[in-house]
C-alpha cells in the first residue's frame, strides 16, 4: 500500500513538472529523442482523462499543445526532422481533445460560457501564432535548405499536423455564433476586452505584415546575384499575399503566420547575399594577398643573381690583388 502512495506520489509530481518548467525556460521538458519521452506523453494523456470540466481540460490540452511544439521546433534545429514528426503527430492527438472539449462545454449561465469560451479563444490565438511561427520556420527551411524530395515531404507532414488545432477554431466559432443568441453583443465584447491577447491579434498580424512588406523590398534589391533568388522572392510575395488574404479575413493568426514565412523567406534572400558578398570580398583578399607574394618571390629571385654577380666580382678582385702581392 505504502509503494502505491509513493508511486502515485511520483506520478503527480511527473504531471505538474512537464509545463512548468518549459513555460519558464521556453525550451521542452523533454523530447523525442530523449530517455522516457513516451512516458511523459502517457502522463500527459492520464492528466487530461482525469480532467473532467471540459473548459479545463481544454486548457490543460492547450498548455500540452506549447510543450509539443516546442519539441517540434527543438527537433527541428537538431536536424532530426523523423523526430520532429513524432512530436507533431502527439501535438494533433492533444488537439483533436481541445476540440472536442470545445464541442463539450457546459457552463451553469450563458455568460460564464461566454467568459469560458473568450479565455479558451485568448490561448488558442497564443497556440495559433506558435504553430504558425514553427510552421513559417520548417517551410523556409524546405525552401531554402536543397532538401530531397523526402525531407520536404516529412516537412509537409509536420506541417499538416501541427495546424490540426483549425478544427478546435472552427468549434470555438461555432459556439460564439450560438452565444450571441444567448448573450447581447456588448456583453461579449465586454468580456472579450478582459482577454487582452484577443484584441491583440490584428495589431500583431498587421504589423508584421508591414515588417514582411519591407524585408521583401530589401530582397528586391539583391535576388538577382543569387541562384535560388528570385524562387525564393516569388514565394514569400505569396506568403505575403496570403497573409493579406486572411487579414481581411479577419483570421489573424493565420494572417501573422504567413507574414512571417514570407519575412523570413526574404531575410533569407538578403542574409545569402549578404554571405555570398563577403565571400567574395575573401576571395579577392586572397588573390591580392597571393599576387603580392608572387611579385615578392620576384624580386628575391632578381636580386639573388645580382648578389651573386657582385660576390663573384669581389672574389676576383681579391684573388687578382693577392697575385700582385705574391709577384
Amino acid at each position: 500500500m505504502k509503494t502505491e502512495l509513493k508511486l502515485f506520489a511520483v506520478l503527480g509530481i511527473l504531471l505538474l513538472m512537464p509545463l512548468a518548467t518549459a513555460e519558464e525556460t521556453q525550451m521542452p521538458a523533454t523530447a523525442p529523442d530523449k530517455p522516457f519521452y513516451g512516458l511523459s506523453v502517457a502522463l500527459d494523456k492520464i492528466s487530461l482523462a482525469l480532467t473532467f470540466d471540459n473548459h479545463k481540460k481544454a486548457v490543460k490540452g492547450l498548455e500540452i499543445a506549447h510543450e509539443r511544439l516546442l519539441e517540434v521546433s527543438a527537433m527541428r534545429k537538431a536536424g532530426k526532422l523523423d523526430k520532429a514528426e513524432i512530436a507533431a503527430k502527439n501535438y494533433a492527438s492533444v488537439q483533436k481533445t481541445v476540440a472536442n472539449s470545445i464541442g463539450e462545454l457546459k457552463s451553469p449561465n450563458a455568460e460564464k460560457e461566454a467568459d469560458d469560451v473568450a479565455d479558451i479563444e485568448e490561448r488558442l490565438a497564443e497556440t495559433d501564432g506558435e504553430s504558425n511561427s514553427v510552421s513559417s520556420d520548417l517551410t523556409v527551411e524546405s525552401e531554402t535548405s536543397g532538401y530531397t524530395n523526402e525531407k520536404i515531404e516529412r516537412i509537409n507532414k509536420i506541417n499538416e499536423k501541427i495546424s490540426s488545432h483549425k478544427q478546435a477554431i472552427e468549434k470555438l466559432e461555432a459556439r460564439k455564433t450560438k452565444l450571441k443568441e444567448k448573450v447581447s453583443e456588448d456583453k461579449l465584447k465586454e468580456i472579450e476586452k478582459r482577454h487582452e491577447k484577443i484584441a491583440d491579434r490584428e495589431t500583431k498580424a498587421r504589423k508584421e505584415i508591414t515588417n514582411a512588406d519591407a524585408e521583401i523590398m530589401n530582397a528586391e534589391l539583391v535576388a538577382g546575384n543569387l541562384a535560388q533568388g528570385e524562387k525564393l522572392l516569388a514565394n514569400a510575395r505569396g506568403h505575403l499575399a496570403k497573409a493579406n488574404e486572411a487579414l481581411a479575413a479577419k483570421k489573424y493568426g493565420e494572417a501573422f503566420g504567413q507574414a512571417n514565412a514570407a519575412y523570413h523567406l526574404a531575410h533569407a534572400i538578403v542574409k545569402r547575399s549578404e554571405e555570398v558578398a563577403q565571400k567574395e570580398q575573401r576571395a579577392n583578399k586572397k588573390e591580392e594577398k597571393g599576387d603580392n607574394h608572387t611579385t615578392g618571390k620576384n624580386k628575391t629571385a632578381e636580386t639573388k643573381p645580382a648578389e651573386k654577380t657582385a660576390k663573384s666580382n669581389r672574389s676576383s678582385e681579391n684573388k687578382q690583388t693577392t697575385d700582385g702581392s705574391n709577384s
